[in-house]
């Protein structure tokens, strides 16, 4: 049997859900990962409703990605995740 990424995504298309919104909320913060996992399907929801007339649909995983990509470059520790290196 063939597995591709297509086929996962057609199967499960919100599989990496809890990923993205752990990655957002910050690795080390529960309350913040819940938040991000919220506020990102809500924003998602909205924007691509907005924007898939526009641009003629598939928009979810683009503000997804963008949002993601945005938040990493400002915040690298995610929204609501510490900043504190601590050293074992």
């Amino acid at each position: 049997m063939d597995v591709t990424s297509d086929s996962l995504q057609a199967a499960h298309p919100h599989a990496t859900a809890p990923a993205e919104s752990s990655v957002l909320g910050g690795m080390d913060s529960l309350g913040g990962a819940i938040l991000a996992g919220i506020g990102l399907g809500v924003f998602e929801a909205v924007a691509s409703g907005w924007l898939d007339p526009m641009l003629g649909g598939g928009t979810r995983d683009l503000v997804v990605a963008t949002v993601l990509i945005v938040t990493i470059m400002v915040r690298p520790h995610g929204l609501f995740g510490r900043h504190d290196i601590e050293r074992l």
